[in-house]
């Protein structure tokens, strides 16, 4: 029972009423939405700008962007390090782990990544760079990069040592000689 109260007035815990705004927009002592709401604003990212690129063996050094956004009034740093793939570090390319320095302001920083000829004809190579360990920063949506190394020489080709062999005919085996003329992965 409410006991001659209106029906819009709710009772407090004592019984007693407590004055309640019917809307939102109404003042009233429990009305908060007059205070204005600051959004605290996100940490600045760093992350690669694609997911994928590619280079061939003779184009070199293929360079990798990564970006930071937004752009902020202080020092941003990030690690980076080639943590996969199935090329072969030193023969296939050459990438030491480093540390990008974004200066106030900045929002573009690239990778060198050194790719080697190894006159070899093989399948592409890939590579996985991997970003970490963000100062001033958060890591962003793509902290992993896969580089695929695109084979520039062409496949060998087979040819015979002889060009004449000669068997008897009721001979059931016989060996014949073969050569590359280049060596192939």
């Amino acid at each position: 029972s409410t006991s001659g109260k209106p029906l819009d007035t709710p009772l407090s815990a004592a019984g007693g009423i407590r004055p309640f705004p019917r809307h939102p927009w109404e003042p009233g002592p429990t009305n908060t939405s007059q205070k204005k709401s600051q959004k605290a604003k996100p940490a600045p990212a760093v992350s690669f700008i694609t997911a994928r690129s590619e280079g061939y063996e003779k184009k070199s050094p293929l360079k990798i962007y990564v970006t930071l956004n937004p752009a902020v009034n202080r020092q941003v740093r990030v690690e980076y390090a080639a943590t996969g793939g199935n090329a072969v570090q030193g023969r296939n390319y050459i990438l030491k782990k480093g540390t990008l320095v974004f200066k106030p302001g900045e929002t573009i920083k690239s990778i060198a990544l050194r790719v080697l000829d190894d006159k070899t004809y093989d399948n592409d190579g890939t590579v996985e760079v991997t970003l970490a360990n963000p100062v001033n920063a958060v890591l962003g949506a793509q902290t992993v990069h896969t580089c695929t190394i695109v084979d520039n020489d062409p496949p060998p080709s087979v040819s015979f040592i002889s060009q004449v062999r000669r068997i008897k005919e009721n001979s059931e085996e016989t060996k014949v000689a073969v050569k590359l003329s280049r060596t192939s992965g």
